[in-house]
């Protein structure tokens, strides 16, 4: 029960999976390597039940990689990423699901393809997530999509 309740909604809260909550502002031009930097708001769907939640990711300058989510029994999810094509990156991110006693019940893996739109203020991404034990036991891999807009000094 904890693992259906807990496991999956926070993995999608996760993602992409995924803490984009906070950093530097990117310039506008999208076709460079910092098009991804900035923070995000996304909304994460996961497959095949099409259940959604929402995210805020923070992409850093040097890489990094920040989500947090609604749950606080999740822990948000630190990770990297890596810039593979024109406005197209790739990321990898851990998140830990606490159990009642503030344990760590799962471990969250997420490895995610993400296109920045060509005016850099949008996104869309698709993810691939391990739910595994503490001791990296994969208990259940599920797939997801997520789409988010950068968050401007302008709301």
């Amino acid at each position: 029960m904890f693992l259906k309740k807990h496991g999956i909604s926070l993995f999608i809260a996760t993602l992409l999976m995924m803490a984009f909550a906070g950093a530097a502002v990117a310039t506008d031009d999208s076709d460079s390597d910092a098009a991804i930097v900035g923070s995000w708001q996304a909304t994460t769907t996961l497959e095949p039940t099409g259940d959604e939640s929402l995210a805020l990711f923070t992409f850093n300058s040097d890489g990094t990689f920040v989500a947090t989510g609604p749950d606080a029994s999740f822990s948000g999810a630190h990770g990297a990423w890596k810039q593979i094509g024109v406005r197209k990156y790739r990321l990898a991110n851990i998140g830990f699901v606490y159990d009642p006693s503030g344990g760590v019940a799962f471990r969250i893996v997420n490895r995610t393809i993400l296109r920045v739109s060509g005016n850099g203020n949008r996104f869309t991404a698709e993810f691939e997530s391990d739910l595994t034990l503490p001791d990296g036991t994969v208990i259940q891999t599920t797939l997801g999509s997520s789409r988010g807009r950068r968050i401007k000094a302008n709301l």
